[in-house]
């Protein structure tokens, strides 16, 4: 139905409105953890627009529910610290 686009690093346009609600969103928390959940048709660009706002901050961690079966697993390695890739 859609067909999959390569992305590129160097352009990204017309996302500023959700990178703000990213940004506002982390920065209301700065003190806490934020887990913001990006839904949305395939092939509109989430993961594009995900990757780009995590290559602008210091401190994230990608959880993609969706490939891992278990979640509450993949949940509580983080809580103990461990990275996740």
């Amino acid at each position: 139905m859609y067909k999959h686009y390569e992305t590129s690093e160097d352009v990204f346009v017309d996302r500023e409105e959700q990178i703000k609600w990213m940004n506002d969103a982390l920065e209301k928390c700065k003190e806490k953890s934020v887990v913001l959940h990006l839904k949305g048709i395939g092939g509109i660009g989430k993961s594009s627009l995900l990757n780009h706002w995590v290559n602008t901050h210091e401190k994230t961690i990608r959880l993609d529910c969706e490939q891992n079966s278990d979640f509450y697993q993949r949940l509580n390695v983080l809580a103990k610290g461990a990275v996740l890739q």
